[in-house]
């Protein structure tokens, strides 16, 4: 039971750091799949929020330099080049 306790808390915080910091969204079907059947689809978005109720929300948007990484395929260079030197500051 403990095995599958940590599995279903592993598979939802990586969920969860996903869909936080990744520019790609994952299914919870998909997470699920990614189990290979151990954690159900109600069982991760359970795990989910029991995560986020016990960390009370503190939970870390992406910083400026990921969503420059977002929109670096929109930009100029010289504008890509200034982001950079200002996101660094």
């Amino acid at each position: 039971k403990n095995d599958v306790a940590m599995q279903l808390v592993s598979m939802t915080s990586l969920y969860l750091a996903v869909k936080i910091h990744s520019t790609k969204s994952i299914s919870v079907s998909s997470m699920s799949s990614l189990s290979q059947g151990r954690c159900r689809e109600d069982q991760l978005l359970e795990m989910e929020m029991r995560i986020i109720k016990t960390i009370h929300w503190h939970l870390n948007p992406p910083i400026p330099s990921i969503y420059l990484s977002v929109v670096d395929p929109l930009i100029d260079d010289s504008t890509r080049e200034l982001s950079t030197y200002l996101i660094e500051l």
